[in-house]
């Protein structure tokens, strides 16, 4: 019997060590695990450096014509949900006006977006509707490369490379210019959907400011690349100024609404795929497509045609292709921009990456530069469907 017992205590030890082994190498996986993912993490003071290279990086021509410089007037750290302490990324906006986004996390292009004018709001309440919904797409693109423990690339790594340690080019016959072509922007409108723009719209909003509906993202989408061509003749464009709306600024944005749009209070709406017809009505000859492609942006922009965009906040339905909290916005340029260097074989090698201007249609707010990324969509589970108002001429 005590031989028995000194068995089975022998056995338990043995046992109780074996756990220990197994609960310390699970927690070492866990650990190394956690140590692959955190060395991608980019901090506050790296984005802060990338932030205030932005505009040399990109090597547009403002940035070498006036020496732009920029000092960080104030940042807000977006967070991967309001539940995650895992940060997505970092909007920076400068004393001098003008703001940058930067990815958290090196697997991703570091400058999301910037404008070198106008400021990011640091209240997400009042960011417009569209640009919210841009950000959930960045935030779900950096949770994808997250769960997915992806590597950085050699061309992610170059271009942060670039952005981190970005030098002018040296006087050598060797050095590899960066390459950078930009079209537009096309528009010189900065219209509203609110006041001074929607003074003919249907008194239904008893409780709001004049009581007057929102003219609806379209309107106001379709408006603006209608300013843009100056038709129908039978406007007074020159009596439509660029950042406030007259009567005719007014007469147009009813006549685009009228018996067309949805109006209510909460915002004015109209499904997407009848935008092109409506165009129609106007003289105009416009197509529509559900398949989103950024080279067929790039297209209709180097043939100077603006396009409109619009895109779901999030998905409704459980079987059925719903996207509620639509969006309709202009894209009017476009920025490529080639990140070059010299390989081992005194080859000069890059990689190139797209910017789409965006015109949101709130008064010039958030107008900007932002990264349309290099990747195949059927690669993520995004339920933001966009799609495309295209060939839009009089």
């Amino acid at each position: 019997m005590y031989r028995k017992r000194r068995l089975n205590l022998f056995k338990n030890f043995i046992l109780a060590i074996a756990g220990l082994f197994i609960i310390f190498s699970c927690e070492n996986e866990k650990i190394n695990k956690t140590t692959t993912i955190n060395q991608h993490e980019v901090t506050q003071k790296i984005a802060e450096k990338v932030a205030l290279n932005v505009f040399r990086f990109k090597n547009n021509e403002l940035a070498k014509s006036a020496q732009i410089t920029k000092s960080i007037e104030n940042v807000t750290t977006y967070k991967m949900s309001t539940t995650s302490d895992v940060n997505a990324f970092y909007v920076f906006n400068y004393n001098e006006g003008g703001f940058s986004i930067v990815s958290a996390d090196d697997r991703v292009s570091p400058v999301l977006a910037y404008c070198d004018e106008g400021a990011f709001s640091t209240n997400i309440n009042e960011i417009p509707e569209p640009v919210q919904s841009w950000m959930e797409e960045e935030k779900e693109i950096s949770q994808t490369v997250k769960i997915e423990n992806s590597i950085q690339t050699p061309e992610i790594k170059l271009d942060w490379d670039s952005a981190l340690n970005k030098l002018p080019p040296p006087k050598d016959p060797n050095w590899c210019t960066d390459n950078f072509y930009q079209k537009g922007p096309l528009l010189t409108t900065t219209w509203d959907q609110g006041s001074t723009y929607n003074n003919l719209t249907p008194m239904v909003c008893p409780n709001s400011s004049g009581g007057r509906a929102p003219t609806g993202c379209i309107a106001t989408a379709m408006a603006q690349i209608m300013k843009y061509w100056h038709k129908p003749n039978s406007y007074n464009w020159i009596n439509m100024p660029n950042s406030y709306g007259t009567v005719d600024t007014q007469s147009l944005m009813r006549d685009i609404g009228n018996g067309w749009i949805n109006y209510g209070c909460n915002g004015s709406s109209q499904q997407s795929n009848n935008i092109s017809g409506r165009f129609n009505n106007f003289g105009y000859n416009a197509s529509f497509t559900d398949n989103y492609s950024a080279s067929l942006i790039t297209q209709q922009l180097s043939w100077n045609r603006p396009v409109i965009v619009t895109g779901g906040r999030k998905k409704d339905g459980i079987s059925w292709n719903m996207y509620t909290e639509g969006h309709a916005w202009v894209c009017d340029g476009y920025q490529q921009i080639d990140i070059r260097y010299m390989d081992e074989n005194n080859n000069c090698q890059g990689w190139g990456y797209l910017y789409l201007h965006m015109n949101w249609g709130w008064g010039g707010y958030c107008n900007g530069w932002y990264n349309a990324h290099n990747f195949n969509p059927s690669t993520y589970t995004f339920n933001f469907k966009r799609k495309i108002v295209y060939n839009i001429t009089p």
